[in-house]
């Protein structure tokens, strides 16, 4: 997954080891953000200390359609790594994303797949 720079870049810019769980949550934002180094709203902040819960206050525009698709990316990516993503307000632009472990999450992609298979059964 790791296209961009994500938890190796974020490490070496901090000063406390991080969680599996925060590892894996950089390395998605990475992905999202084509690289952490191009969002300090995500990596000036302290949510990235907490071990079974990682929540970063976001200001960049997340999408489903226009290029990069960053929201779409993201549910994806959280469905992979077997993570809960939670959006909330925050204040003006600002969004908080809370990240939390669902090792029961179900296997979306696989889902998709799925039902992609019974719809086409059904229309023939």
């Amino acid at each position: 997954m790791n296209k961009y720079s994500g938890a190796d870049w974020l490490q070496i810019r901090i000063d406390y080891k991080l969680s599996p769980l925060a590892r894996k949550v950089a390395d998605l934002m990475g992905q999202v953000e084509c690289g952490l180094y191009n969002s300090d709203c995500v990596t000036k902040q302290e949510g990235w200390k907490e071990k079974d819960r990682i929540e970063l206050i976001y200001k960049d525009r997340l999408t489903t359609h226009s290029f990069p698709c960053s929201l779409t990316l993201l549910v994806l990516l959280c469905h992979q790594q077997k993570i809960e993503l939670t959006i909330q307000p925050c204040s003006d632009n600002w969004i908080r994303l809370i990240f939390v472990e669902s090792p029961e999450m179900l296997d979306i992609l696989k889902f998709i797949n799925q039902s992609a298979s019974t719809l086409e059964a059904i229309a023939v």
